[in-house]
């Protein structure tokens, strides 16, 4: 009968399902990074071209800023783990991050997308040149080893910028000039 496949027929059925799952819940997250980089584009221009910027002009304080964030998170995380009222906080620290994440992502699939379309004299709208450098990422995210190592390398350049943006925005707009009326 067709229901003696045995306990390795099994295995082998279950395991191919959860090959095909994990396919197509890649592909939807690559659609779905497409449709978040396109919309956070269109909203934030401006933002995104500064971290862009920032990254071409600044690549070493990128990646060093990418990398020192990773024991700064740990070391905030653990002096906030210390009191009842950083424990609550830790949520936000978590959001936090993930948006940072999230924005040098972005950042580095508009800085790859508008070197990909200067290279060819074109100057397109950023959700445009966003949708290109993010298609090319999720695509060398597909190589098995070499798509994982280019997201990690990418990340961390991407959040440096992203950080180092936000904190460069932050100190001008405190060492503004205040005028009294």
């Amino acid at each position: 009968s067709g229901l003696k496949i045995g306990i390795f027929g099994a295995l082998a059925a279950m395991a191919a399902f959860f090959a095909a799952l994990l396919f197509w819940l890649k592909v939807f997250a690559s659609i779905g990074w497409a449709i978040l980089a396109v919309l956070l584009a269109v909203l934030f221009p401006g933002a995104l071209e500064n971290s862009s910027e920032y990254l071409a002009e600044r690549p070493f304080w990128s990646l060093a800023a990418g990398i020192f964030l990773i024991p700064g998170a740990l070391l905030i995380t653990a002096a906030l783990l210390v009191s009842l009222v950083g424990v609550a906080l830790l949520p936000l620290l978590g959001i936090a991050l993930a948006a940072l994440g999230v924005w040098g992502y972005l950042t580095v699939g508009f800085w790859i997308g508008d070197r990909l379309f200067r290279a060819v004299r074109m100057f397109v709208q950023s959700w445009l040149a966003c949708l290109l450098g993010i298609t090319v990422i999720q695509i060398v995210h597909w190589v098995p080893v070499f798509g994982s190592a280019v997201m990690a390398v990418a990340l961390v350049f991407g959040v440096g910028a992203a950080l180092m943006t936000f904190l460069n925005a932050c100190l001008r707009w405190r060492m503004r000039p205040v005028h009294v009326s």
